[in-house]
């Protein structure tokens, strides 16, 4: 449970309560209730104290002259806590029980409304649990999603390393055949180069024959 006990006082007079069975907090709340209800600011407003054991707070809403109090675990979220109390005030604004509140010693009005809170605090903490259940449903939904998330990366990685072997392999393989290509390559361009420079030669010679068989013929007709 979240709402451990919760009531509606007149100043420091407690006009009912309602306590909810709870064998890990069974302190003596009412006790401690009544001096908290003795320091509470009697201005309108929410209030929130933590408790020094248990880890529990205490919300507090203070609305004319009444003051709505409950006992929650620290897990329990405030908002909802002050939203609880608001139901509470609400439920307890009819004329009839606002007069007979005025005047109603210590729990004189148990009869009156003892069923209602009860009924109020159920409800809040029967939500609060399905809640709980629900998220945390959903957190272990969600470390499923994520566990065969990963189980699918590891398997896609230990792939992925097969697949780079043999990329390697090939890599090398191809990093051999560029190096004969190129050894191919460089003797073939160096092959024809002195097959230009033989050319080159050849007809030089042969031009100069023929220039100096043309100068020889010149010279003779002279």
């Amino acid at each position: 449970m979240s709402i451990l006990y919760s009531s509606v006082a007149r100043g420091s007079t407690i006009l009912v309560g309602y306590r909810v069975e709870d064998k890990q907090h069974n302190n003596d709340f009412e006790s401690v209730i009544l001096s908290v209800l003795k320091n509470i600011p009697r201005e309108n407003g929410k209030y929130s104290y933590n408790t020094e054991a248990d880890s529990t707070v205490f919300h507090v809403l203070v609305q004319d002259e009444f003051v709505y109090l409950c006992l929650a675990l620290e897990i329990f979220p405030q908002s909802i806590a002050y939203n609880f109390l608001n139901e509470i005030r609400t439920r307890f604004q009819p004329e009839h029980l606002k007069r007979r509140a005025l005047t109603a010693g210590p729990y004189g009005m148990k009869h009156m409304f003892g069923h209602i809170l009860e009924s109020i605090t159920g409800h809040y903490n029967s939500i609060h649990k399905n809640e709980v259940g629900d998220n945390t449903n959903e957190i272990f939904e969600k470390i499923e999603e994520v566990k065969d998330v990963m189980t699918e990366n590891v398997g896609k990685v230990l792939e992925r390393g097969e697949c780079l072997d043999t990329l390697l392999i090939r890599a090398d393989g191809i990093k051999q055949d560029s190096l004969m290509f190129q050894r191919i390559s460089h003797h073939v361009h160096r092959r024809e180069c002195h097959r230009n420079y033989r050319l080159y030669v050849y007809g030089g010679l042969i031009l100069f024959i023929v220039v100096a068989i043309v100068i020889i013929i010149v010279v003779i007709v002279r």
